[in-house]
């Protein structure tokens, strides 16, 4: 008789694990829950420090979009900090895997513009160096690089640039020549997208 009474309680004991761990996997608990809601509220404050023509490739919903431009008109801080709670709470409505990943892609192409400017802030002080042969390089490579640029124009805006550096004047011809540098980089990028 003890041994049935055992069987069962070790059955019962099995019965209630399994069910308490499918349980288990479909709550969070409050700590993982306020985790999220963290996460959520920080994605809405990164959301909220990119330009007008950044957030217009973020998809969200146009209620979630006129709270987040409201933001910025908010002085207060205990106003503010109401309104960026509401905002993640308007974000658990959102599809944040669609949104995660449209932010995500607009760091990205940040970062390659920063990457970009200083490659061609290199490309330039390169050109500028008191060394001929150096400045030489530094032409044939961004030329090779960019066989479609105007070699002329190039040439002239680094004598200029360089005579502009010996005489201690503002660097007017410097900035031309990056502007130079970063149309024609863009101009061929544009031709590879075609």
């Amino acid at each position: 008789m003890k041994d049935s009474k055992s069987n069962n309680k070790q059955t019962n004991t099995q019965n209630s694990d399994a069910d308490f761990d499918e349980f288990d996997d479909d709550v969070k608990s409050k700590s993982q829950f306020k985790r999220e809601m963290h996460a959520l509220q920080d994605l809405g404050i990164a959301l909220t420090k990119l330009t007008s023509k950044q957030f217009a490739r973020i998809p969200v919903s146009e209620k979630l979009r006129y709270i987040i431009e409201q933001l910025p008109s908010i002085t207060h801080n205990s106003a503010k900090k109401r309104h960026l709670q509401f905002i993640g709470k308007l974000m658990r409505s959102e599809d944040i895997e669609a949104l995660t990943e449209a932010y995500e892609r607009i760091k990205t192409d940040n970062h390659q513009v920063a990457r970009q400017h200083k490659a061609l802030e290199l490309w330039r002080n390169n050109m500028l160096q008191d060394d001929q042969q150096q400045v030489i390089e530094a032409m044939e490579s961004f030329i090779n690089d960019y066989p479609k640029s105007d070699r002329q124009q190039l040439r002239q805006l680094v004598r200029l640039a360089q005579k502009e550096k010996t005489i201690d004047k503002p660097p007017a011809n410097s900035r031309k020549l990056f502007c130079f540098l970063r149309d024609t980089v863009a101009q061929s990028l544009n031709r590879d997208d075609d």
